[in-house]
């Protein structure tokens, strides 16, 4: 009996209907390295390396395939599915190519709400007139799988859950969609304690790929099938409380342009209850495309609530491997309770999981990431820190992803920490780099950066300088002599 491999990814093509999957291409089980990010209510990505003669790599089509990434499971003895979506492209070196792929929340965000309205009557004032929420994410949602030659004219769209009854004048023209409704939805829970969450359901035995969802009132009761403590299943932590961050009152600035007049909305004042504590803290934003009173209001009030202090912590986790299976027993948007409890850092409470990172290495090995705070948190000074300036942000990814690899810096594809660190490879150093290679057999790669190759290039240069000290004691020596 084969042995069952830790990790898999299947590319089916596009001929399903509406663009879906239609038959298996590959399946791929030796990846040197898969990594996948998720964020809550709004798209992701993936990577995965192969080497450059990999009998399936033909079958990796940019934008003609459709993925799916899974890791085995040995409890229940199934594969779960961490990401799906579709190939996005591909960077090749000499010996190995790095595929990217995007998830079907990152295809909704590449297409645009509609603008054939507002070219054919310029003078169009609103697109959404007492719309609820819940009915503005149908619509767009339908738009965006009805378009002709749309790449998700194969997803399903389930009926809202728990819709809300409050209305609102909205107006949207070439927008991307799936920030569109990212902002719609931080309309609609105006700074309470609702909820809202919205995306593509995690696939499994039971539950299609192509399943998108919208729940007004997720549920705000603490998972406690998952608990995240430092020392336990937390190997590390990055934490900041990042009062920086922190505002008091907030007010909305909203602006549209219909033909050739424009308007401007201020909305009310959001006030927070810290003011007696801290004084007032300014936070103003400029936000487009508001036409109503109420909604601009609305949108303060969701806007200082993300400024409280619950919700700016900078935490990211990283988990002790094979702790806890991607997505068994949680989903994005559920709070768990944390625990750190190290130097000046005391936090035992429950956060919202709003980010995951997992990476999958060729030996079995895995790293699996949490981010506990809001991606769209910005800075709200009125006179901005100058761009040099280590204030201007709190660092907020999780260490275990620190960028190093050949493909460049910056790029998903880096290995994580604990992997050895990779030396530069530019252009070659010397005559004996000029030889040329046979490309059927290309060299072996050199060890990079390791603290092992380290100490033996160390080894060397001592011993070089040693023969050369040497050589010109024994020459003073002759000259002595003659």
């Amino acid at each position: 009996m084969a042995a069952v491999q830790p990790f898999r990814i299947t590319l089916w093509d596009t001929s399903g209907t509406g663009r879906g999957r239609g038959s298996v291409k590959a399946v791929i089980s030796h990846a040197k390295y898969i990594g996948v990010s998720s964020y809550l209510n709004e798209g992701g990505e993936i990577f995965f390396t192969l080497p450059y003669n990999h009998p399936q790599i033909s079958e990796c089509l940019p934008l003609e395939r459709h993925y799916r990434v899974e890791r085995y499971d040995e409890a229940d003895e199934i594969y779960r599915t961490i990401s799906t979506g579709l190939l996005h492209d591909y960077q090749a070196t000499d010996n190995e190519v790095v595929f990217y792929g995007i998830d079907y929340m990152s295809v909704l965000n590449q297409t645009l709400t509609d603008v054939a309205g507002i070219i054919s009557n310029p003078s169009t004032t609103v697109t959404y007139d007492n719309q609820t929420a819940s009915a503005i994410w149908q619509a767009e949602m339908s738009a965006a799988k009805n378009a002709a030659n749309s790449r998700l004219g194969f997803i399903n769209i389930e009926a809202t859950i728990s819709a809300e009854t409050k209305t609102y004048d909205i107006f949207t023209a070439g927008e991307q969609r799936g920030s569109f409704l990212f902002n719609i939805m931080a309309i609609a829970q105006e700074g309470t304690t609702n909820k809202i969450v919205f995306g593509n359901r995690i696939e499994s035995s039971t539950q299609s790929y192509n399943s998108f969802f919208l729940n007004m009132n997720f549920s705000p009761t603490a998972n406690n099938k998952v608990r995240l403590v430092y020392g336990a299943n937390v190997k590390r932590f990055s934490y900041s409380p990042n009062f920086r961050s922190l505002r008091t009152r907030a007010v909305l600035i909203a602006t549209s342009i219909f033909g050739s007049t424009s308007s401007k909305i201020w909305s009310n004042f959001a006030t927070s209850s810290l003011i007696p504590t801290y004084g007032v803290i300014d936070r103003v934003d400029v936000q487009e495309d508001l036409i109503s009173q109420d909604s601009v209001s609305a949108r303060a009030a969701y806007n200082l609530n993300e400024s409280s202090p619950d919700k700016i912590k900078v935490i990211s986790l990283s988990i002790t491997d094979g702790s806890i299976v991607p997505y068994k027993d949680y989903s994005l948007g559920d709070d768990v309770r944390v625990v750190i409890k190290r130097g000046p850092v005391n936090v035992d409470s429950t956060f919202t999981i709003r980010g995951q990172q997992w990476i999958g290495r060729e030996d079995g090995s895995e790293e699996l990431a949490f981010d506990f705070y809001n991606r769209s948190v910005k800075q709200f000074e009125l006179s901005p820190y100058r761009d040099a300036s280590p204030l201007t942000s709190v660092p907020t990814e999780a260490s275990t992803f620190l960028p190093n690899t050949e493909t460049g810096p910056e790029h998903l594809s880096s290995p994580p920490l604990g992997v050895d660190d990779q030396e530069d490879l530019t252009s070659p150093k010397g005559e004996d780099d000029m030889d040329g290679q046979d490309p059927l057999n290309p060299p072996d790669k050199p060890e990079r950066g390791s603290k092992k190759s380290k100490d033996k290039e160390r080894r060397i240069r001592d011993k070089k300088d040693a023969e050369k000290k040497a050589s010109k004691k024994e020459e003073k020596k002759k000259k002595k002599k003659k």
